[in-house]
């Protein structure tokens, strides 16, 4: 199976499961929320949640933390129409 196949039964395995990682009990921080926002925010405004996902490593932020790939997803759209807090 190729790597796109499997991240795209992936997200919708998780997507149609949400309880999945219930075992998990921690929440992002707040600096990794942060972190996770301003890599958004670099983000063309064009890409979708599904293409951003297959090629970036959306891991580093929500390491073993109990969102889900639908808690992420609903994120990274608030995070997209955020304004930039960069100067």
């Amino acid at each position: 199976m190729k790597l796109k196949e499997f991240n795209a039964k992936s997200i919708n395995h998780h997507l149609h499961h949400p309880h999945h990682h219930e075992w998990y009990v921690n929440s992002i921080s707040r600096e990794k929320l942060a972190e996770f926002n301003q890599f958004v925010q670099t983000l063309p405004a064009s890409m979708s949640f599904q293409q951003a996902w297959r090629h970036y490593p959306f891991t580093t932020f929500f390491h073993n933390c109990r969102e889900t790939p639908q808690d992420i997803k609903e994120l990274f759209e608030k995070a997209k129409v955020q304004p930039d807090c960069r100067y």
